[in-house]
C-alpha cells in the first residue's frame, strides 16, 4: 500500500508544480488552474494522513514502518504546511476581494479593465462588499496629508517604483495612478488605484486594491493598503525633514 500512496503523492506534487508553472508563465487569470493547485495540495495531504494511519497501525502491531512511507508523509504534508505558514491569519479574513479607503466615493479604475482577461472579477463595487468592508475594516479611511497634491503625487510615484509594481496608466484632475502587483508564489494579479485629491492647503489620498480572481483575498488587499499608506507617511516625513534642513 505504501508504494501506491507514494505514487499518488508524487502525482499530486507533479500536478501542483505543473499548474503553478503554467499559472506563472502564462499570466493566466483562469481560476481553474488555482483549483488544480488547491486540489493537488488537499489530495496530497489526505494521502499523507492515510499513510500516517497505516504507519500507526504498523507500530501498534509492532511492525516496522518503511522509509518510503515516512518520505511519502513528509512530501504529502509539506505543501499544506507551507500554505498555512505563508498565509497565516489570512484564512480569517472576510470573503471580499476589493478594498478601498473611501467607501463613499471609491477610486474608479480607468485603465485596469483593458489589462484584465475575460472572466476576471468585476471592477464594480457593490453595496454588499462595501458593507462587509465597513464591518471588518472600519479603520480604513481617506488619508489627509498636509502637503501639496503635487508633492504627494511625487511620493506616490516613488513608492510605486520602489515596490516594483507595473504601472497601467495615470490620470490628472485629480491625479490617479493605477498599477498591478503580481503575488510571489501563485502569480495572482491585483490592481491598485491611488488617487490624490486637493483638500484645502493639503491633499487627500485614497487607495483601492482589487484581486482579479477569487471570491476572497486572504487579507492581501487590506495588507497592501496598510503597507502603502505606511510607506507614504514615512516618505512624507523624510521629505518634510529634508525641506526643513534646507530651509
Amino acid at each position: 500500500m505504501s508504494k501506491w500512496l507514494f505514487r499518488l503523492v508524487v502525482a499530486c506534487l507533479v500536478a501542483l508544480v505543473a499548474a503553478l508553472l503554467v499559472f506563472r508563465l502564462s499570466g493566466s487569470e483562469n481560476i481553474s488552474l488555482f483549483m488544480v493547485v488547491a486540489a493537488s495540495i488537499l489530495l496530497a495531504a489526505i494521502f499523507a494522513v492515510v499513510g500516517l494511519s497505516t504507519a500507526t497501525v504498523s507500530l501498534l502491531r509492532k511492525k516496522p514502518v518503511s522509509g518510503r512511507l515516512l518520505l511519502m508523509m513528509i512530501l504529502g504534508l509539506s505543501p499544506l504546511t507551507g500554505v498555512l505558514l505563508l498565509v497565516g491569519d489570512g484564512f480569517s479574513a472576510p470573503a471580499i476581494h476589493d478594498i478601498t479607503t473611501d467607501v463613499q466615493n471609491p477610486p474608479v479604475f480607468q485603465f485596469a479593465a483593458a489589462d484584465r482577461a475575460p472572466g476576471s472579477n468585476s471592477l464594480q463595487l457593490d453595496s454588499e462588499t462595501l458593507a462587509l468592508q465597513q464591518e471588518h475594516y472600519p479603520e480604513f479611511q481617506p488619508v489627509y496629508m498636509d502637503a501639496s497634491p503635487r508633492l504627494v503625487a511625487g511620493l506616490v510615484e516613488l513608492i510605486v517604483e520602489a515596490q516594483g509594481w507595473r504601472v497601467l496608466g495615470r490620470a490628472q484632475n485629480p491625479y490617479q495612478l493605477e498599477a498591478v502587483e503580481q503575488t510571489a508564489l501563485m502569480g495572482f494579479k491585483d490592481d491598485i488605484a491611488i488617487r490624490v485629491t486637493p483638500a484645502g492647503a493639503g491633499a487627500v489620498v485614497d487607495v483601492r486594491s482589487a484581486s482579479r480572481v477569487g471570491q476572497g483575498d486572504l487579507g492581501a488587499n487590506a495588507l497592501r493598503i496598510v503597507e502603502f499608506i505606511t510607506a507614504l507617511n514615512r516618505a512624507y516625513e523624510r521629505a518634510e525633514k529634508k525641506l526643513d534642513s534646507n530651509g
